[in-house]
């Protein structure tokens, strides 16, 4: 969890900068996270963009947040200062902005090619769904058209969708419209305080129906897979996809620490429930997870480069022999992957091999 600074829109830590650059949207989510904040900070100056990103080490990452951070009027100059001293750039935005002609080439040229990463939200298979979420015409054909101008520009871009009743019957066919866009990266994002508009939040039973089938989808589809905001017995096929987000952005979570929670083995990686979730609909359908399935983990790095292209912000889970603690080979190798691994805000566990399943799950089993 992190100490907020004065302005309450920077989370600065060595090597991950979160700047909050503005309020302003031109969405109106019912969900939104920062929506009851909507409005009522002034952007963040330059200056102060400046100040805190120039103390960074060369190489860190720089995550720009709103509200919708395109729209803050030093946008481009805030991308330019980021990429002159030497960091890579997350720009979490609804890709409006990069509908217009040459502003997805501009961002690519601006941060440098394949320094700069865009993570925006589909709300529906279509425009009626996605509209009715943003209260927002045409925010869909906008959404599409700018994620074709990214994929075009070369920005890494990421689709994060996120998790309502109106979607989970159709998350089938969202997974082959990510996939035509182009883009090679999909999130799929649990729900988090809807106190206001409970009726949108499905059930962890409907969740894992819709899921399961949708996860094997994406993989077989090529896609990179994060999972967010989740209990992780939601996916346990998919554990080494699950964000760690949660560590600095610091929403709440609980568990039911007598049971079934206590006794899983995912519990010191697990985002547990949503609060107003837990009180809505209890805990009795979260199942403890006592053996970790094969397609869950992956092999301990063995070389350098395996070790740097570990994710930020991620879960990473490693099989290793159940003597791994007697083999000091090993036992380095643990070493300089988990000390990767923290220095990138991740979680991570070593799973001897007497606690991996190892049948493969049939496609789609992930329930």
């Amino acid at each position: 969890m992190h100490e907020a600074t004065e302005d309450d829109s920077v989370i600065a830590l060595p090597g991950l900068v979160i700047l909050h650059l503005t309020d302003r949207c031109d969405n109106r989510c019912a969900f939104c996270m920062v929506s009851a904040a909507t409005g009522r900070r002034r952007d963040l100056p330059l200056s102060r963009v400046r100040e805190v990103v120039g103390a960074q080490n060369p190489g860190s990452r720089v995550d720009l947040f709103g509200g919708e951070p395109t729209l803050h009027p030093e946008f481009l100059e805030i991308v330019r200062t980021v990429a002159e001293l030497g960091h890579t750039l997350s720009v979490a935005s609804n890709a409006h902005t990069f509908a217009r002609p040459g502003l997805a080439e501009r961002l690519v040229e601006t941060a440098g090619r394949g320094k700069v990463y865009v993570r925006t939200s589909l709300y529906g298979l279509d425009g009626a769904q996605h509209d009715a979420v943003t209260q927002h015409r045409g925010s869909f054909d906008r959404l599409m058209e700018g994620v074709r101008n990214l994929v075009a520009a070369g920005a890494r871009t990421q689709i994060n969708i996120v998790l309502t009743r109106m979607v989970i019957g159709h998350l089938d066919a969202m997974v082959d419209l990510v996939a035509r866009l182009g883009v090679d990266r999909i999130k799929f994002g649990g729900l988090v305080d809807v106190d206001g508009c409970p009726e949108i939040e499905p059930t962890l039973h409907e969740l894992r129906s819709a899921l399961g089938p949708a996860l094997a989808r994406a993989r077989s589809r090529g896609l990179t897979i994060t999972l967010e905001k989740l209990p992780m017995c939601a996916a346990p096929s998919f554990l080494s996809s699950f964000s760690t987000e949660r560590d600095v952005g610091a929403w709440p979570r609980t568990y039911a620490d007598e049971a079934p929670c206590g006794g899983c083995l995912a519990r010191r990686l697990c985002d547990g429930l949503d609060p107003g979730y837990a009180i809505r609909h209890g805990s009795g359908e979260l199942c403890p997870l006592h053996r970790v399935r094969l397609s869950a983990v992956r092999a301990l790095p063995s070389e350098p480069r395996e070790v740097e292209e570990l994710e930020f912000l991620k879960v990473h889970l490693f099989q290793v022999p159940d003597d791994w603690a007697q083999r000091p080979d090993l036992v380095d190798r643990c070493r300089r992957t988990v000390s990767v691994v923290q220095q990138r805000f991740g979680r991570v566990a070593l799973v001897p091999m007497s606690l991996i399943e190892q049948q493969a799950q049939p496609p789609g089993g992930d329930t």
